[in-house]
């Protein structure tokens, strides 16, 4: 049965034009010089908010101290009447303490109806790639995975130090823990609002997640 298996490679092999590694070989490392297109010293900031807003998304650079007030103009704008909370995002423990009438903390008892009810969901995002002006959110401990799926309107905390030229960067940084990213569950890497184009080519946005998406770069 080997034999066959060895037999059946080889010709596959060859009939892509050496493009499979023959039997024990090691495949070639890809050439990331080639593959990247953003260097390292990419101004990344400017770059993320360029590509998430191509996305779809809206990203704006937020001073830290102008966090709170970004995120209650954006709430009004919104008419959000329920607003859930990731707890781990960046002034999650003062956002109550201002919006208490209409926010929710959303921590690991959360009811899904409230899930499926919500205006806006409220999370921070663990890393930023600048390439696609994707975020990435995680679950975890004491974080609900769904909280950056469900709800109809996204806003994401970023904080410009968790920026990433590419995946290449992401996934390193996600191995070695720099940059203070860590992930202790899942992820899910978002690249504005979500959106398909399967039924008959008609592309619909907010199908299967947030049909819009805004992100605070904080600096």
């Amino acid at each position: 049965m080997k034999a066959e298996f060895e037999a059946l490679r080889e010709r596959v092999r060859r009939a892509a034009g050496s493009m499979l590694p023959a039997a024990g070989r090691t495949p070639p490392p890809v050439a990331e010089a080639i593959v990247r297109q953003v260097p390292r010293d990419a101004e990344l900031v400017d770059l993320f908010c360029r590509q998430a807003r191509l996305a779809g998304a809206d990203a704006q650079v937020v001073p830290r101290g102008a966090l709170l007030d970004w995120l209650s103009a954006l709430m009004d704008r919104l008419e959000a009447g329920k607003v859930l909370i990731d707890p781990a995002t960046s002034m999650a423990a003062e956002l109550p303490d201002r919006f208490a009438s209409r926010t929710h903390a959303a921590g690991p008892e959360l009811d899904d109806e409230l899930m499926f009810a919500a205006d806006l969901a409220i999370v921070s995002a663990v890393a930023g790639v600048a390439e696609t002006g994707s975020i990435v959110c995680s679950g975890g401990a004491g974080r609900r995975r769904s909280l950056s799926l469900i709800p109809p309107r996204l806003a994401a905390v970023l904080h410009a130090s968790r920026l990433v030229p590419d995946l290449f960067d992401l996934f390193a940084g996600l191995e070695a823990g720099e940059r203070g990213i860590t992930v202790p569950g899942n992820i899910n890497i978002i690249t504005g609002p979500s959106h398909t184009a399967d039924i008959e080519g008609v592309l619909v946005t907010g199908v299967h997640g947030p049909g819009q998406v805004w992100v605070a770069v904080v600096t």
